[in-house]
């Protein structure tokens, strides 16, 4: 389901002062204890799609902390620093700055445990041009097997458990997606089970992602989305899991209705990249929205 939060404490930083732009900082509380999960193969994932070069933005997890078996935290993209990439737990002070296209922080899991914990940070400055798509705060729990989220009533179709669209705001736009549930003051939880979730809410008025096929892929993906009135001038970008463009399969304007783009699998000189995980994005009109898709060789 979709909700949204609008309370946090706002502080004004030099580069704001000296932009003209205006920056808000928002905490929540995350508290993950999915019910049955405990001992699961998994990885906690948090994510900062980048979409304005010029408004900088930091996801800080603060007092992160857990009782499962982890493994040393994967950075992707980049910067990110903090005492949780040296494996600390609990872990005081780690930051994930947006100055790539696609930034991770993942925590991957031998076992996850039966709570974990921590404080989100956001700094937000708004986007530099009323005209450009706000970065995304998001966050997803992902099957280490099969490397993909696992379903949640997500009407974006990205399966993130929780979104922020960075709008320079306090709180900017929060959606909130079954199971998880957000309960004031700025707690989100996650107190119910990681599968078997459906749709319960349609989200209207926004570019959505309908399931991509095949994915995964030996040789192409065919990119399924759904564009909202009135329609628009839609850019589909593909990334590597280290923020690197790789192609743009789309460039073009899209009326109102479900569309079908392929992405043969190459990057933009035409040569087949290898096997691994892509981020494939959709910009329109001031939204921009991320999924990963999964190639096989």
């Amino acid at each position: 389901m979709r909700r949204w939060l609008c309370c946090s404490t706002i502080s004004l930083s030099l580069l704001a002062a000296w932009s003209g732009l205006v920056t808000a900082t928002t905490s929540f509380y995350i508290r993950l204890r999915p019910t049955g999960a405990a001992g699961l193969y998994a990885t906690v994932a948090f994510d900062l799609s980048h979409a304005d070069t010029l408004a900088i933005n930091r996801a800080t997890l603060l007092s992160f902390t857990h009782n499962g078996t982890a493994d040393s935290p994967e950075v992707e993209g980049g910067p990110a620093y903090g005492d949780l990439l040296s494996g600390t737990n609990p872990a005081t002070n780690t930051t994930l700055e947006g100055q790539f296209s696609f930034n991770n922080l993942s925590i991957h899991f031998e076992a996850l445990g039966t709570l974990t914990t921590v404080r989100l940070e956001l700094t937000e400055l708004a986007p530099s041009l009323p005209s450009r798509a706000p970065d995304e705060m998001s966050a997803y729990f992902v099957n280490r097997a099969s490397g993909f989220p696992y379903p949640t009533a997500d009407g974006l179709g990205t399966d993130a458990l929780f979104a922020i669209d960075i709008t320079g705001q306090p709180g900017g736009e929060l959606g909130v997606f079954a199971p998880m549930a957000f309960i004031p003051p700025d707690t989100l939880a996650l107190d119910g089970t990681v599968v078997g979730v459906l749709p319960d809410r349609h989200v209207s008025g926004r570019l959505k992602f309908r399931p991509l096929a095949p994915n995964p892929s030996p040789r192409y993906v065919d990119i399924k989305y759904e564009i909202p009135e009135p329609g628009g001038f839609l850019q589909i970008k593909v990334f590597d899991v280290a923020g690197r463009f790789m192609a743009a399969p789309y460039a073009g304007r899209r009326g109102v209705g479900i569309w079908t783009t392929r992405w043969d699998a190459a990057d933009s000189k035409g040569k087949r990249v290898p096997a691994g995980v892509y981020i494939v994005q959709l910009q329109m009109a001031g939204q921009s929205l991320v999924r990963r898709v999964v190639l096989a060789r």
